[in-house]
């Protein structure tokens, strides 16, 4: 057979159905089509005659280690079989083709001279080792999603704001968990695929190696698609995306209508404000419904100035805003080691001030506000513009 055309085929059938890889791989055969390698993505083929070439895949006889709790190929079994193996097998007519899995790949030597040829043997405790290997793949798929998951959302989080994570980056996450429980159903339907097959051979029945493998090819390749949909939908909505894009901020007088918050004409009644400059962005979630982050700059009496940042979010409980608001303040300690004081004369479910009195965090009801008021003198008392942030929460739920 030639050897100069390399073909790629993607296997229709599962990894742990034996018959129907045999049975594809010696249907490929009668097409000219014989496996060379396994690569990463696909198998290898050369192009040569067609003719009847049977193929056998041999499950080795590594034992299952502790470690393959951790990873696959940690059976103990060798990449090539033993060479009495090969011997044997070559002396019955069988070469030896690549590895796949738990399995040693044999195929027909078309050159054999010999008579009759025996079959290689595979033997019920065979089929026993594979469900080992499968039962122990399996607990590494379920610390992947149980343990693995959670764990990276908490550290991206920061190690203490998960519902902000959780909301900066669902989708990521509802992606990654739902390709994890598609490989698990997948191990799950292997192991229930061997335990069948063993019992067949318990009962003294043979191998089937003309096996209906296309009946099966439509599922096997689905699940192929689905992952590698997941595998797009997680890299495009990455929690590293939203860094790359960056925010769009636009100009205040773009806003549509009122923000549900004072701005800074409103609080600074009485002042005359010159070179007022400032810009807004608007960001909807799942979890939090709605999210506006507002600054705007002014000077006032032509040489101080207020800086007035705001971020106003809307959640979809109060619980969830009172966990929010803890989250914002967590991140604010944690980072600028800030000292908070409480606010109970506002009234709210939630308030705090720190960093020099500028900074608050506030909550009531599913509302909460985290508010910079920067100014270089005291136009504004800090019972002003702190009652009428409080007020508005409180005008939002009237």
């Amino acid at each position: 057979m030639s050897e100069t055309t390399i073909i790629r085929h993607i296997p229709p059938c599962s990894s742990c159905d034996l018959e129907a890889m045999e049975s594809w791989l010696s249907d490929l055969a009668r097409e000219g089509h014989y496996l060379k390698e396994i690569g990463r993505r696909s198998w290898h083929f050369t192009k040569g005659a067609p003719a009847e070439v049977p193929y056998r895949l041999i499950p080795g006889r590594g034992e299952p280690t502790v470690g393959a709790f951790f990873g696959r190929h940690t059976d103990k079994l060798p990449e090539d079989p033993p060479q009495i193996i090969l011997d044997r097998y070559r002396d019955q007519g069988w070469v030896y083709v690549t590895r796949h899995s738990h399995c040693y790949i044999f195929r027909a030597d078309d050159q054999y001279q010999g008579g009759f040829r025996v079959e290689p043997r595979i033997r019920p405790e065979d089929i026993s080792r594979m469900i080992q290997w499968e039962w122990r793949d399996l607990p590494f798929w379920l610390l992947m999603i149980c343990v693995v998951v959670p764990l990276f959302l908490y550290a991206i989080s920061g190690w203490g704001t998960p519902l902000l994570a959780l909301n900066e980056f669902l989708w990521a996450q509802v992606v990654l968990l739902a390709a994890g429980f598609v490989l698990v159903a997948e191990r799950v339907i292997h192991i229930f695929h061997l335990i069948r097959l063993r019992r067949k051979l318990d009962s003294g029945e043979r191998f089937d190696h003309k096996k209906d493998w296309k009946s099966g090819a439509l599922r096997n390749r689905a699940v192929k698609v689905i992952l590698m949909v997941f595998l797009v939908a997680w890299t495009l909505g990455s929690p590293f995306l939203p860094f790359l894009q960056g925010k769009d901020y636009e100009l205040l007088e773009d806003y549509p209508g009122d923000p549900p918050f004072p701005v800074l004409a409103e609080m600074a009644q009485g002042w005359e404000l010159e070179n007022l400059d400032g810009m807004y962005c608007e960001v909807n979630s799942l979890l939090i419904p709605v999210h506006i982050e507002w600054w705007e700059n002014c000077e006032m009496e032509h040489i101080r100035g207020i800086y007035y940042w705001v971020d106003y979010y809307e959640t979809l409980n109060p619980a969830m805003a009172r966990e929010l608001a803890e989250e914002l303040w967590y991140e604010q300690e944690k980072e600028f080691l800030y000292q908070a004081e409480p606010l109970p004369e506002l009234g709210l479910d939630y308030a705090v001030i720190y960093d020099q009195e500028e900074k608050v965090i506030l909550q009531e009801g599913n509302k909460v506000l985290r508010v910079t008021f920067a100014q270089d003198g005291d136009f504004i008392p800090l019972e002003t513009w702190t009652s009428q942030l409080a007020e508005s929460l409180k005008a939002d739920l009237s």
